[in-house]
């Protein structure tokens, strides 16, 4: 398969090639063929001209979406009948909002509907939320979650078109995702485990991450220009003039600068955000697998510095700040950071083990 294009390799010509080779192998081969089929330099082949084009993942969810709700047409004076099941609730929904919800929130409202596919010929009087639950058996919450808000729109629907008398999915509250539920975070002796191993560079990446509770994007596109002997500087992602100063921990300070240096020889190489992106997650992976006792994940990482920050005697706006969640109520209206004492937050990262 050497000399073939990317778009060339069909998937039974790829089982046929790797039939007699090891199960791993053939997975690592497959799912790479997958990736580049998807990637950004594939949206678009040589001979698009005869109709054949490749997109990445989202676009084929958004055509798939799009071809979905123009496939639908209701009468502008129409009616649900008393007897309407689900599906045909469902659609008619989708196809009322069709303007008034971006395409992504149409796909994932699509995509929780379809764990309702018990339910599709019931007729919608007859459905309550005990159906609703037993469809979530085995579910993770933020699923179960989106079924609970699916169903909240439906009912409200159903009740406006007289179909049921009062709205049940008032009894379905969301379910409160615990920390412990939605992250495993690093305990002080996983942290203690990694300390003797600085100089590895997955580690000093994930205790880099560990310390200063950047997201993948941030320490991807961070310079040495913004980062001074005690800070670094973290631009607003949306004007790059207001932003935040992490401190620097003494413990991460020649992990912070092996880290950037490999970080800007990958971005010499010209190798992409998404692929950068892809490489710290990897890297926290390794370094945890190898000296802590579970895998952790960047978002894990981050979640461990709030609840040490937490437990140094952080404010909720000192830690808002040091994670760049903007309040709620400025969301809205302006985007920008509330700025707490530097000298104060200094103080607060330093109390860290």
């Amino acid at each position: 398969m050497f000399d073939l294009y990317i778009w060339e390799i069909t998937d039974d010509l790829l089982q046929k090639t790797l039939k007699d080779s090891k199960p791993e192998i053939s997975t690592r081969a497959s799912r790479w063929v997958r990736w580049v089929r998807q990637s950004e330099y594939n949206t678009r082949r040589p001979d698009a001209d005869y109709g054949i084009h490749t997109a990445p993942a989202a676009v084929h969810r958004e055509s798939a979406v799009s071809k979905l709700v123009s496939s639908l047409s209701f009468p502008d004076n129409y009616s649900l009948p008393s007897r309407a099941p689900l599906k045909t609730v469902f659609k008619y929904f989708v196809w009322l909002h069709k303007d008034e919800y971006s395409k992504k929130y149409i796909g994932t409202l699509i995509s929780t509907y379809k764990h309702l596919a018990p339910l599709y010929e019931k007729p919608y009087w007859l459905i309550r939320p005990n159906h609703i639950n037993s469809c979530m058996k085995g579910l993770t919450n933020n699923l179960k979650n989106g079924m609970i808000v699916l169903y909240h729109h439906l009912d409200n629907l159903a009740y406006e078109k007289d179909l049921i008398s009062k709205r049940y999915s008032q009894s379905l509250k969301k379910i409160r995702i615990q920390e412990t539920d939605r992250l495993n975070e690093f305990s002080q002796d996983e942290i203690d485990a990694l300390i003797p191993h600085i100089g590895e560079l997955e580690v000093d990446m994930t205790l880099v991450l560990l310390y200063t509770g950047l997201r993948t994007q941030e320490i991807c596109e961070l310079t040495f220009d913004e980062i001074d002997r005690d800070c670094i500087h973290i631009p607003n992602e949306w004007t790059r003039q207001f932003g935040r100063n992490i401190p620097i921990h003494p413990l991460i300070r020649q992990s912070l600068h092996r880290v950037l240096s490999f970080l800007q020889d990958r971005d010499a190489k010209n190798v992409t955000k998404d692929r950068r992106c892809r490489g710290v997650l990897q890297m926290v992976y390794k370094a945890t697998e190898k000296y802590c006792e579970k895998r952790h994940s960047v978002m894990q990482c981050r979640s461990s510095f709030e609840i040490r920050v937490r437990e140094a005697g952080a404010s909720e706006g000192v830690i808002q700040y040091l994670l760049g969640v903007m309040a709620h109520s400025l969301r809205r209206y302006q985007q920008v950071y509330i700025h707490p004492s530097e000298e104060k937050v200094a103080q607060l990262v330093m109390k860290m083990k």
